[in-house]
């Protein structure tokens, strides 16, 4: 008898179960399938303009593209393909701003230029 007690225990938490996979799978797999599209900040998509960049530790100015998206420099690309990613950043609509790279190093962001 006391066998009997303890299938009867375990089906009721297999029914308690099933029930809550039942209403709940639905949300869950929305949930996931969402997660896998949406990051949380890809309100807007990222755009590339040219954009004027000095890099502190050289004194060094130049032109590279850069990525921005949600006011933030993403990265930076030079004309020889080379690829700068950046940790943090901000810039204005001018083109002003301030970044530090994947190295730490900071890079300040003097404009758009003019075409």
């Amino acid at each position: 008898m006391g066998s009997s007690k303890g299938t009867s225990g375990k089906s009721q938490a297999d029914k308690r179960m099933k029930a809550f996979l039942k209403y709940y799978a639905p949300y869950c797999l929305l949930a996931f399938l969402l997660s896998l599209f949406y990051d949380g900040t890809s309100a807007r998509p990222a755009t590339i303009k040219p954009l004027n960049v000095f890099y502190v530790n050289t004194n060094t100015q130049w032109q590279a593209r850069a990525e921005i998206k949600n006011g933030h420099v993403d990265r930076l690309i030079f004309r020889s393909g080379l690829e700068r990613p950046f940790d943090s950043s901000h810039i204005d609509n001018n083109g002003q701003g301030k970044g530090i790279d994947f190295r730490g190093k900071v890079w300040l962001f003097r404009g758009f230029p003019s075409l």
